[in-house]
């Protein structure tokens, strides 16, 4: 029960922190469309269709991440997130509780398991009146900072 409400306390920080960094940044007239956010990035990427948009970065290791900038119309956010690490079965709890370790550590950006695809991924979200490319190339750099510097020890939980 206790870390049921661990779990539930550390969901709703990182999302208060997310709704607080978009809200500052918020413009008053609005975000841009995802499509002119990636554009004003400077980055290249590959439109996967109107809501989709697939990033390539190398990491600092040598790695390379494939992140996903994804919305719908109907979406308040614009998500964007990276597969950290596939799992062969469901995480253990002590591979769970490092990951809520990990979000305390980062500003916006969160370790997040995915049971459909029964991965682990980094994600962040931003509040589409705030989308500009700017605030989309931050994004995209703090999940790439998230993923890069903590998969391998994720990944090594993973296995264990």
């Amino acid at each position: 029960m206790r870390k049921s409400w661990i779990v539930a306390g550390a969901v709703g920080l990182v999302l208060f922190a997310t709704l607080l960094g978009a809200g500052v940044v918020a413009r008053a007239a609005g975000g841009v469309s995802l499509a002119d956010a990636c554009k004003g990035t400077g980055y290249k990427f590959i439109p996967i269709d109107d809501n989709n948009f697939l990033f390539k970065f190398k990491g600092e290791f040598g790695e390379t991440w494939n992140i996903v900038a994804s919305t719908q119309p109907d979406y308040e956010y614009v998500v964007i997130w990276t597969t950290v690490v596939k799992l062969g079965g469901k995480p253990s709890q002590d591979l769970a509780i490092r990951c809520l370790e990990l979000n305390n550590s980062y500003a916006a950006s969160f370790i997040a398991y995915d049971s459909k695809n029964n991965d682990l991924d980094c994600q962040m979200a931003i509040y589409k009146p705030a989308l500009s490319g700017e605030l989309l190339k931050d994004a995209l750099r703090q999940v790439i900072t998230m993923a890069d510097n903590e998969y391998r020890k994720i990944r090594q939980m993973s296995q264990t």
